[in-house]
């Protein structure tokens, strides 16, 4: 299974601070993002990857080569004018034969790639979106699913000031078949979230999204490249995953014997 990374944006909001490398060699902890997400893709296993670049993209061939260094097969898809993110990657329909994973090269994530791609199978889903609710909706691309997880609509950002919505956000990392890539039009700038998945929701694909809490943050704006920096730096991203283990209490005759408000441990008689 292959791992596509879209690395070709300009980045013209992280410009002014990082105008001399492409967004996708810019450093959390020492280490470029795109680092982070190929160590992560060769974690679960995933050592199969094309890197679509563009604006300074030499130096991401420069730094990768072909990946031995990491243990895992890269190979480059050079784009010569900006294609949005599906636009970036309608030349390689030829190239993927089985579902693939999509990842935004300006994204850090700790994200159990494995059980995301079980839930791809258990749905037969065409395109499986990762979504999470997060702290700017605001100004986020967000979905609409019903209680099995089906997408139901898109709500790209921006969103008129009386919208109400439930707090699920694209987070985009996605799993895509073949036949989504096959609806990409050719030599046409496009977006995922805003061109290709509205218009295939009607259509003969099925679409669905998968909820999770895990760590996934794009460090797009100056702000939140921040923040993405501090929150590996106090150890939040390493923490942040499923398998975190929990102590749900009661204190009312659940699972100890009721005797009145408990405020000290020595009251606490556990049945």
């Amino acid at each position: 299974m292959k791992v596509i990374i879209i690395a070709g944006g300009k980045g013209s909001r992280m410009e002014k601070s990082h105008s001399e490398i492409p967004k996708g060699l810019i450093k959390i902890s020492n280490k470029p993002v795109l680092e982070h997400q190929i160590e992560l893709a060769k974690k679960f296993g995933y050592v199969d990857i094309i890197i679509c670049i563009g604006h300074l993209g030499q130096q991401i061939k420069d730094y990768f080569s072909n990946g031995s260094k990491w243990e895992v097969n890269i190979t480059y898809s050079m784009e010569q004018a900006p294609m949005g993110t599906a636009g970036s990657i309608s030349k390689l329909k030829s190239l993927i034969k089985e579902d693939c994973f999509i990842f935004y090269g300006d994204t850090l994530m700790n994200i159990s790639l494995d059980l995301m791609h079980k839930f791809h199978k258990e749905k037969k889903s065409d395109i499986t979106l990762l979504v999470h609710p997060n702290d700017h909706p605001f100004d986020s691309d967000l979905v609409q699913i019903d209680q099995n997880s089906k997408v139901l609509n898109f709500l790209p950002s921006p969103h008129p000031n009386e919208l109400i919505y439930n707090n699920i956000v694209n987070a985009a990392l996605y799993i895509i078949s073949p036949k989504v890539l096959a609806s990409i039009p050719k030599d046409k700038k496009s977006d995922f979230g805003k061109d290709i998945f509205p218009k295939l929701i009607n259509a003969d694909i099925q679409m669905f999204a998968y909820k999770s809490f895990e760590y996934i943050k794009d460090m797009g704006t100056p702000k939140r490249y921040e923040e993405v920096c501090d929150d590996f730096k106090v150890g939040k991203i390493s923490k942040k995953k499923l398998k975190n283990k929990a102590v749900f209490l009661d204190r009312d005759g659940v699972i100890n014997k009721d005797e009145g408000l408990i405020y000290k441990q020595s009251q606490f008689n556990l049945i």
